[in-house]
């Protein structure tokens, strides 16, 4: 599976021969937000309301990687999708995020991730350039 572009990757944390290695990794990801998003109302597994959005973050070679954002993180890229609808590329980077193996996908981490939509940061610059 194509990682989404990350630039600290799981796959210099990854030793794929050793048996010791946990499923849950923590990385950083970039990608671009190509499809329609959705935030979702849902009950969580400790039977809270909780706010959910699923979805695909791409590459610049269209290799795309799985992305769940909850809550606040899901919140905020809603609202901003929907408070710029002039934006062709929304670029997320997500910093401190978890990575799992079983279900190849990336999610925030409680309060410790860090999410940044569209900014002017020198990892969002370079990866526009691409598009």
């Amino acid at each position: 599976m194509a990682i989404c572009h990350i630039y600290v990757g799981v796959d210099d944390a990854i030793d794929e021969d050793d048996d010791t290695n946990n499923e849950i990794y923590v990385t950083h990801v970039i990608g671009i937000i190509k499809d329609d998003i959705y935030v979702e109302d849902i009950t969580n597994i400790n039977g809270k309301p909780a706010k959910i959005l699923k979805m695909k973050l791409y590459d610049s070679n269209d290799n795309s990687i799985n992305m769940t954002l909850w809550d606040a993180y899901a919140m905020s890229v809603q609202s901003y999708v929907e408070k710029n609808p002039q934006q062709t590329a929304i670029i997320i980077v997500l910093q401190f995020a978890t990575y799992y193996d079983e279900e190849p996908g990336v999610y925030n981490a409680l309060s410790i991730t860090k999410l940044f939509i569209n900014e002017e940061i020198a990892k969002i610059v370079e990866f526009k350039k691409k598009f």
